[in-house]
């Protein structure tokens, strides 16, 4: 499993967390699992996850493997935009990239899962994993509607859990089903 992991410095962490305060200060959104505001500390693992999926596209872009033409990182947060995602260009045709990121302690593991609150059909996923413990955001591949057609487990509006009641539907697909990130963009 060819994954990307990057260690974040202090300097990283506080560009994250300026971003996160910005959208916790600005837009509403809610959380899927309660009807509570999203908290810093989901819109800050949140950050994590695209900064560490911008390092890798940025890499990529270096070695002309594909082009970034929009990033999720704004001066103002003030209004919700649909639209604010990764846009790339890569083999002639232009994806938007929905980023997940899932705090964890621990690293990744082949069986563990990630999960999305909804899937477009149109759009790229990128899953991160980030460990709280290390500071270590590892960006763990990618899925499009084939991988979540084939491999992807619903959980069902309203269904409980231990803690929780979803509010909306969530796609879980596990780090195993994903398409390695060097299949995906050198294939």
């Amino acid at each position: 499993m060819a994954l990307s992991t990057y260690t974040l410095t202090e300097t990283d962490k506080a560009y994250c967390i300026k971003h996160a305060q910005g959208m916790a200060d600005g837009f509403s959104t809610y959380s899927f699992k309660n009807d509570a505001k999203q908290s810093l500390d989901v819109y800050y693992i949140g950050k994590v996850g695209e900064f560490a999926v911008f390092k890798y596209l940025k890499n990529l872009e270096k070695q002309n493997k594909l082009k970034i033409v929009h990033v999720p990182f704004r001066e103002t947060y003030e209004r919700l935009n649909f639209n604010d995602d990764f846009i790339i260009e890569h083999n002639g045709v232009k994806q938007q990239i929905e980023v997940r990121t899932k705090g964890r302690n621990v690293d990744p593991k082949p069986e563990y899962e990630c999960c999305s609150d909804c899937i477009k059909p149109h759009f790229l996923y990128m899953f991160v994993s980030f460990n709280r413990q290390t500071d270590t955001a590892t960006v763990l591949g990618v899925a499009n509607w084939d991988n979540f057609s084939k491999y992807a487990v619903v959980t069902k509006k309203g269904t409980n859990n231990d803690n929780f009641t979803n509010k909306v539907n969530e796609f879980n697909i596990k780090i195993e089903h994903l398409t390695p990130l060097n299949q995906y963009f050198n294939g």
